[in-house]
């Protein structure tokens, strides 16, 4: 298939969360989808559009947002767990609601039960877990209460994770997921916990970002690959991280002040020595990598150099 039609079905694999989103339980037959589909986006699924001759195929090439079940002669459309809880999630908006008055009130609101098995959980306690990254649990006059939780702006954070990658060594592009949260504990002292952002999982707050980074998975050989939840927890693939193409060309800009000559460049243009110390650093690779942030621009006899890494925008 083309670079096009597997960016088309990445594309189209948001398309099939909203629709299921809007469906009792998030699921749906397999035969009503070509239907429901043309009356939802008011258009027709055209298979070869993404390179396939068969809906199965289509289906089976986003195994990361989708499931198609076996419920005895007819197969049923579901999303993954994964995306299952965020589709929940996405419908808790009331805060203050008594944990005994939850499930009827779900009833009451969207028109059909919430099954708790639906969500792997044998208890309310237990589902209300598997959203601690909206909701927590508090002890309130009249009984236990769910309430919002105040999320994390992205704003610091994501600061943190351009000055993160943009110091990586020059002969590495990108971190695994975990390797990443493991660097960004050493370096800021801290955990990274991304229900405090609102997210289930790091993979999911990562991905929130993609003006900034890209989140692949791959194989042993460091190929992309599309694989399903499962799979991914079976081991066979990992999750790298690194910086979008433009945060790429700006890291490399950045590289390039290391290799010239600054001191002297500073000196002829300023009239004055550069001193590092003067703004807290004891060297000039200290400084630079203190605002990965800004943009840098330089100038070397008649060229004019500029690095490209604007201050990312909080999109939260």
């Amino acid at each position: 298939r083309t670079v096009e039609e597997v960016e088309r079905t990445r594309q189209f694999g948001k398309e099939v969360v909203d629709l299921l989103r809007h469906q009792p339980h998030f699921r749906m037959p397999f035969s009503k989808f070509i239907p429901t589909y043309h009356h939802h986006f008011g258009r027709q699924c055209k298979l070869s559009y993404y390179g396939f001759t068969k809906l199965m195929e289509l289906f089976e090439a986003i195994p990361d947002v989708l499931l198609v079940l076996e419920c005895g002669e007819e197969r049923v459309l579901a999303l993954t767990e994964v995306e299952h809880v965020k589709a929940l999630a996405a419908q808790l908006r009331d805060s203050g609601l008594p944990v005994s008055q939850l499930l009827s009130e779900y009833s009451k609101t969207f028109g059909y039960s919430l099954r708790l098995q639906d969500y792997d959980a044998a208890t309310l306690p237990g589902l209300l877990n598997k959203l601690c990254h909206v909701v927590k649990v508090i002890d309130a006059p009249e009984g236990k209460e769910v309430q919002l939780i105040n999320r994390k702006s992205l704003r610091a954070l994501t600061s943190q994770l351009l000055a993160l990658m943009m110091s990586l060594p020059e002969d590495r592009d990108h971190l695994g997921v975990e390797e990443l949260r493991k660097q960004y504990e050493l370096t800021y002292a801290a955990p990274l916990n991304p229900c405090e952002y609102g997210f289930i999982s790091l993979t999911e707050l990562l991905k929130s970002l993609p003006y900034l980074l890209q989140v692949r998975a791959t194989d042993t050989s460091g190929a992309p690959v599309c694989l399903s939840e499962d799979e991914l927890d079976d081991g066979g693939a990992e999750e790298r991280v690194r910086l979008t193409r433009l945060y790429r060309f700006a890291r490399g800009v950045r590289a390039l002040l290391h290799t010239y000559h600054y001191n002297q460049i500073f000196l002829k243009y300023t009239g004055r020595e550069f001193q590092p110390q003067t703004y807290g650093y004891k060297t000039l690779e200290e400084l630079l990598a203190a605002i990965p942030q800004v943009p840098l621009t330089c100038t070397l006899a008649s060229v004019r150099f500029g690095a490209l890494a604007p201050v990312p925008r909080d999109e939260r």
